[in-house]
């Protein structure tokens, strides 16, 4: 599982099953992971 803090701090997580990111405060708002590819986000894994 990866978390993904964005430019407008939203975090996140990747959902292998759908490979999307899910925003945990706006689940409706999910974002394909080519959409976390700039370099405003940060991700790690744990």
């Amino acid at each position: 599982m990866y978390i993904n803090l964005d430019q407008n701090f939203q975090i996140c997580v990747f959902d292998f099953s759908t490979s999307m990111w899910i925003n945990l405060f706006n689940p409706i708002m999910g974002k394909s992971e080519s959409d976390w590819s700039d370099s405003n986000s940060i991700s790690w894994p744990f």
